[in-house]
């Protein structure tokens, strides 16, 4: 999910309040490319040189968090205020919330800044990092991560549901499925989070096809929603996605 809230590891973040009873609806209708990368503190690469992050989130009035991939060229990083202009263009365009109910009400500047404001306030135990997804040459295109982290109640696992959102015109070019694992990879390799999960309306047939031919990491259910309607929830533990991922 983009954006809900619940908790998690040593950060904060989030999406739009009304997030908070959903997880991730999103559109992601590129090819997903692997990823990898080596933990060293708070900077490093993973296995094959293709993830680099540097995290720094002890620091809550300037937290730190930078993902970036060589294929393709792609950077996720923590929103800022000079993002607003491009955030409003990505939630005002109806091919990109046509399957996302949960955006409603970000279609001004003021709504813009107070989530840019939210998404920046990290919480301890995390409870949200929430990206914008920057293409070669500095143009947000997207936005990504998680707006949902959270311990689940009889196994105490920590999970988080992941989404990606990417303007019509940047589609095509890996960018959604590269966001996805850059970020699937990043939480439970270096946040060590112990599930993930990526939620979609039943009828986002896209979101769908996509994870069904690209993500065989995840494992599949469908469920009843009366509020968003129905869904279908892929999800990945970090011992699954280590060993048979190609990262």
């Amino acid at each position: 999910m983009l954006f809900p809230e619940e908790e998690p590891a040593p950060l904060r973040a989030d999406w739009h309040d009304s997030y908070s009873q959903s997880c991730s609806r999103c559109r992601i209708l590129d090819a997903l490319f692997p990823l990898v990368f080596r933990k060293n503190k708070h900077d490093g690469r993973l296995p094959s040189g293709f993830l680099h992050h540097e995290t720094d989130l002890s620091n809550p009035d300037s937290p730190a968090a930078t993902l970036t991939s060589t294929s393709p060229p792609l950077t996720l990083r923590l929103a800022l205020p000079t993002d607003a202009p491009a955030l409003l263009r990505i939630f005002t365009d109806s091919l990109n919330t046509e399957h996302d109910a949960s955006t409603a009400g970000l279609n001004t500047p003021p709504a813009i800044e107070n989530l840019i404001s939210r998404w920046r306030n990290l919480t301890t135990p995390l409870t949200r990092l929430n990206f914008v997804v920057v293409a070669a040459g500095g143009e947000v295109v997207g936005v990504g991560g998680t707006g949902c982290i959270y311990t689940r109640e009889g196994d105490g696992k920590r999970v988080a549901d992941v989404g990606v959102m990417i303007n019509p015109e940047a589609r095509r070019k890996g960018y959604a499925g590269a966001s996805l694992r850059m970020t699937t990879d990043y939480l439970l390799r270096v946040l060590k989070l112990d599930e993930v999960t990526v939620e979609m309306r039943a009828a986002n047939v896209g979101m769908r096809a996509l994870m069904e031919e690209k993500c065989s990491e995840f494992r599949s259910r469908e469920r009843e929603d009366l509020k968003f309607g129905d869904e279908i929830s892929y999800r990945v533990g970090r011992d699954e996605w280590i060993s048979s991922s190609k990262v």
